[in-house]
């Protein structure tokens, strides 16, 4: 480009200066169009880095935001587990007491039941026992009124056996003492 000046400020008729210097314009002109749109492009490409750089700040401090805001979530939601769960340790390890409790209550009340069944069942074989010698006890009686009643019947038996044969011998000295007499007479 220096050369080109140089050449161009000489003052020199000839044509080919003229070109030169044409070609200089056109090339200054060129190189100046060039250097504004360098500077334009470099002013936007600045203006949409800086956008960029804006962009990707505000990207950063949303993003720095949601992570902080996604750790104090995190932390709640944690601290509420761990309150939920130590609640249901709590409710758990009373739950567990309280079966440890009922249970305790049904063992005493299933011993305190078999107790109970033991002595009616000891009672219910007493009263078995002393029916069973009741029952003894009347059979005997019965069997021995029985045999009684048949000692007496036999007896009673004997006895009206003895009244008819003398009833019988009274009527057969009666009737021989009607026939005697009527023989008699």
């Amino acid at each position: 480009m220096t050369f080109l000046r140089m050449i161009c400020s000489r003052p020199q008729t000839n044509i080919w200066t003229e070109n030169i210097k044409k070609l200089y314009n056109e090339y200054y002109v060129l190189g100046e169009e060039n250097r504004k749109l360098k500077a334009e492009l470099q002013n936007e490409k600045l203006i949409k880095e800086e956008g960029n750089r804006k962009l990707k700040a505000d990207l950063q401090k949303e993003k720095f935001e949601k992570e902080e805001e996604n750790r104090k979530l995190k932390a709640e939601l944690q601290k509420e587990k761990s309150k939920t769960e130590e609640e249901n340790r709590k409710l758990k390890a009373e739950l567990q007491k309280e079966k440890s409790k009922t249970e305790e209550e049904n063992r005493k009340l299933k011993a305190e039941l078999q107790k109970e069944k033991s002595k009616t069942e000891e009672e219910n074989r007493k009263l078995k026992a002393e029916l069973q010698k009741e029952k003894s006890e009347k059979e005997e009686e019965n069997r021995k009124l029985k045999a009684e009643l048949k000692k007496e019947k036999s007896k009673t038996e004997e006895e009206n056996r003895k009244l008819k044969a003398e009833l019988q011998k009274e009527k057969s000295e009666k009737g021989n003492s009607y026939l005697y007499t009527y023989m008699l007479f």
